[in-house]
């Protein structure tokens, strides 16, 4: 069988339709994933997010040197306020390994221990 037969039976329809179905799964398994290990309170999850505000942040901002637009300016501020979050302590615990009592603030109600 020649290649261009193999080409030709293909169905490249039913492969662009598989990929365009997994690719959205796949970034929803990716981000569950990852807000599963933000949850865990995995350290490498803080500097993935720093990293990726950063850049997208950095980005932005050379987009809105060619118009400004609404949309423009919501992605600017919704990257500072992503970094202004990162930047607070509850954030940055996350770098520092110990047990999570220890560092949970005082308002925090602690559950009883089951028994």
């Amino acid at each position: 069988m020649s290649l261009s037969v193999r080409w030709h039976r293909l169905e490249a329809s039913a492969w662009v339709h598989r990929l365009l179905v997994l690719f959205p799964l796949s970034l929803t398994a990716l981000a569950a994933w990852f807000a599963h290990a933000w949850g865990e309170e995995q350290r490498w999850t803080w500097w993935v997010v720093l990293a990726g505000t950063v850049l997208s942040g950095g980005l932005n901002l050379l987009d809105l040197t060619t118009g400004v637009s609404f949309w423009r300016v919501a992605w600017v501020l919704f990257d500072a306020v992503l970094l202004a979050l990162l930047a607070h302590p509850d954030s940055t615990a996350r770098l520092h390994p110990g047990p999570r009592a220890a560092r949970e603030p005082a308002w925090v109600p602690r559950r009883p221990p089951r028994g």
